[in-house]
């Protein structure tokens, strides 16, 4: 059984707080995080699996870095460093007590010429509030999960499911994908450019990697081999049919649904019940690189 970390009493709203989101690069999101009385960017990434600090916000949090967590990212590969434990972060007023952070480099996880983090906000750095992100509009808003709960009271809610790591301190959710061989489950990822699908998944939506149009691009020296599908339709439960470009290469996930998907929808998540309801709220952007060229892929794990 998953033993689910206990999360510091951090005081929740009383009522809505409502946090601008900024565009960072390729569409994500970041918001400012006070960390010491110090103000900090962070980026927005439901994918992202736990809180992320940089080492020189660790030192202004006054945590010595200690212990290990080891994860995976989407691609299979192992990401491990050390933690802070009880890190207080604030977020619009609303304080943020995740029970632990992970400390890492994130430039060593950007593109070079990306401007620098301070950290990352997974939907583990959420709990115990409801939280709430309309990307079209910018907007990230948290809530009591029971006042949520309740304003949501009948309206769509998807099938999802929640996924943990690192044994139990990561959080994602998982969204029912269905294919005419079965349900597939595809992680909300916001730290995400693009949709991505395993060959697996792919396969049993019957896309044909060899039909006109379909990109081959061989990745790190042919360990990775990657297609780029102009379009296709995905079917989710709760939501109408979502249609555009995806990417098909081996992840150790069903698939991703990246902000090309997401930031047409607005995304409420209770995270004390582990339930997210969408509404869609205008056409999801499409990116400013080459489908083939986008970074696509969660920051973390």
């Amino acid at each position: 059984a998953w033993v689910v970390p206990a999360y510091a009493a951090a005081p929740a709203p009383s009522a809505q707080v409502e946090v601008p989101l900024s565009e960072y690069r390729h569409h994500l999101r970041t918001v400012e995080v006070l960390v010491g009385g110090a103000p900090h960017t962070f980026l927005v990434d439901t994918g992202g699996g736990m809180t992320l600090i940089t080492p020189s916000v660790a030192t202004a949090a006054g945590c010595v870095p200690a212990g290990r967590m080891v994860a995976f990212r989407l691609s299979g590969e192992r990401v491990e460093g050390p933690l802070c434990q009880g890190v207080k972060l604030s977020v619009g007023g609303a304080e943020l007590r995740p029970p632990e952070a992970l400390v890492m480099d994130l430039a060593a996880l950007m593109p070079p010429d990306w401007p620098p983090l301070g950290g990352l906000l997974a939907l583990h750095s959420f709990r115990p509030y409801g939280l709430t992100l309309d990307l079209a509009q910018g907007r990230l808003t948290l809530e009591p999960s029971a006042a949520l709960r309740s304003r949501l009271q009948g309206s769509p809610e998807l099938s999802v499911r929640f996924g943990r790591q690192a044994g139990g301190m990561t959080m994602d959710a998982f969204v029912r994908l269905d294919t005419p061989t079965g349900p597939a489950w595809m992680e909300l990822d916001t730290g995400a450019q693009g949709t991505l699908l395993a060959p697996h998944t792919a396969k049993a939506l019957g896309l044909d990697l060899m039909a006109a149009g379909v990109k081959y691009t061989p990745l790190f020296k042919g360990r990775l081999e990657r297609w780029a599908v102009p379009t296709t339709t995905l079917t989710v439960t709760g939501l109408a049919p979502l249609t555009g470009p995806v990417r098909v290469q081996e992840t150790i996930y069903d698939g991703v649904m990246g902000f090309d998907r997401l930031g047409a929808l607005r995304l409420s998540f209770d995270l004390e019940e582990e339930r997210v309801w969408a509404a869609s709220t205008a056409t999801a952007s499409t990116a400013t690189t080459p489908w083939e060229e986008q970074v696509g892929h969660s920051v973390t794990v």
